[in-house]
C-alpha cells in the first residue's frame, strides 16, 4: 500500500493476506429415504445447511443427513470465514415389501419379487437357502430358515424369513368309506407330515387327477373329507 500527503512524500507498507482454500466434502453422497449418511469436511469449525428440505435435512453441527423423499439435495458446509463446500446429495426410495411364498420344501423352490427394479438377491443363510441374485428364485437347501434380502441402490433394503421344511414321508394312510351310497362324507386321513406345514396334495379319483393345498394340523395330519364313493390312488404330498 502507498500513501502520498500533498507535499508528494510517500510512505509505503506490505500486508501479506493468506487465502486458505476450503476442503472437499467427504462421505456417501447417496442416502436412502429415511436413512442417514454423514458427510464431513476437516477444514475445522463450520456449520451445515441443505437446499432442499423436503428431499434431505442435515444436521448443523453433525453433518448427518437424512433422507426424506427421493430427489437432490444440496448440502452444503460453511466455515467461519464464510468460505463454504458443497456436496449433492441423492435420495433414493425404499424397496417395497418382499412378496411371494415365503416357505419352500429342500430341493424345490418358491419365487420372491420386489416393485423396485434393478436391486440384487442375496441369502443370510445358503446353508438353508439359496436365492437367485437377479431372479429372486430360492431353493431350498436343508431345513430351516434363511433371511433373504432385496438391496437396491444406496444400499437399500427389504427382507423376508423364508422357512425350508423338509421333504414330507408320509407314515399312514387312513381312509373311511361314505356312510351310505351316493353320500359324501368319505375321508382320506393322511399322517407323518409337518406340523402347520401347507402341502399340495394331488391323487387320482377314478383316474382323474385331483390337486389341492391344505395345511398339516399340529399332529402332522391332513385329512381330506367331504370325499364321494370311488377309486383313489396315487396319493402325492408335496
Amino acid at each position: 500500500v502507498t500513501v502520498s500527503d500533498a507535499c508528494s512524500n510517500t510512505a509505503q507498507a506490505t500486508q501479506m493476506i493468506t487465502v486458505t482454500p476450503i476442503s472437499a466434502n467427504t462421505g456417501n453422497a447417496v442416502v436412502c429415504v429415511g436413512g442417514t449418511t454423514t458427510l464431513s469436511n476437516p477444514s475445522g469449525t463450520g456449520t451445515w445447511s441443505s437446499s432442499a428440505g423436503a428431499v434431505a435435512v442435515v444436521g448443523p453441527a453433525t453433518g448427518i443427513v437424512t433422507g426424506i423423499s427421493p430427489g437432490t439435495a444440496v448440502i452444503t458446509f460453511t466455515n467461519t470465514l464464510g468460505c463454504y463446500a458443497t456436496t449433492v446429495v441423492t435420495v433414493v426410495p425404499m424397496p417395497g415389501s418382499i412378496t411371494g411364498t415365503a416357505t419352500v420344501c429342500v430341493g424345490n423352490t418358491t419365487t420372491l419379487s420386489n416393485p423396485l427394479a434393478a436391486g440384487t438377491w442375496t441369502s443370510g443363510a445358503t446353508a438353508i437357502a439359496t436365492v437367485g441374485a437377479g431372479s429372486g428364485v430360492v431353493t431350498g437347501v436343508a431345513a430351516g430358515t434363511a433371511t433373504i434380502t432385496y438391496t437396491t441402490t444406496g444400499g437399500c433394503t427389504a427382507t423376508k424369513v423364508v422357512t425350508v421344511y423338509p421333504n414330507p414321508v408320509i407314515t399312514s394312510v387312513a381312509f373311511t368309506n361314505p356312510t351310505t351310497c351316493g353320500a359324501a362324507d368319505g375321508t382320506i386321513t393322511i399322517s407323518g407330515l409337518g406340523a402347520g406345514v401347507i402341502y399340495t396334495v394331488g391323487y387320482l379319483h377314478n383316474s382323474v387327477p385331483v390337486t389341492l393345498t391344505d395345511t398339516a394340523n399340529s399332529g402332522g395330519v391332513i385329512v381330506l373329507a367331504g370325499l364321494s364313493a370311488g377309486v383313489y390312488a396315487g396319493i402325492q404330498v408335496k
